[in-house]
């Protein structure tokens, strides 16, 4: 009995150091950024760049879930395209709505979150984030990837502004 519990030792340890690293790489981004505290600008971190890297993105499809260029749900495109300019957003669109400074309409600005509700007007949860493109005094426009894939929409539209949530501000 005692040999075969000791072979059956090393399967176990490998069963277990399989679970942990799943576990460890499910929580990765909440254990090692504090994004209540971490607010500030990263030192390479350039607006217009990751403003020409979403453009490029424009026309790659829609895939749930989907966090590269083939294919990309919301909260995967706008983690994609922060994360390759060194800033580490959560995964999904109501997390990222929780992290850095929520701003109003008049004092947004290129590259800021903006959230949305879902199909049902009822729901007022976070259900939808984009990345906001235009410049401060200009007509509120952002990038997002939504059923269409990545393009471009804006806020003033029939679908999206009643399902305005909030700003955020993560850089």
């Amino acid at each position: 009995m005692k040999k075969r519990a000791f072979t059956l030792l090393p399967f176990f340890c490998l069963l277990f150091s399989v679970c942990s690293a799943q576990e460890e790489s499910r929580y990765h981004y909440n254990k090692v950024y504090d994004y209540e505290n971490d607010t500030t600008p990263k030192k390479n971190f350039h607006l217009d760049s990751l403003l020409q890297f979403a453009d490029k993105l424009i026309g790659k499809p829609y895939l749930s879930p989907g966090r590269s260029p083939e294919g990309f749900d919301c909260s995967g495109f706008t983690f994609y395209c922060f994360r390759e300019h060194g800033i580490y957003l959560p995964y999904s669109a109501h997390e990222q709505a929780e992290i850095g400074n929520e701003v109003s309409i008049s004092e947004a600005k290129a590259g800021d979150l903006i959230f949305f509700q879902g199909y049902d007007l009822n729901d007022k949860k976070v259900h939808h984030v984009a990345i906001l493109v235009n410049k401060k005094g200009e007509k509120l426009r952002f990038v997002h990837s939504a059923s269409h894939g990545v393009h471009y929409d804006t806020f003033d539209s029939p679908y999206y502004h009643p399902r305005f949530i909030k700003i955020r501000q993560v850089y």
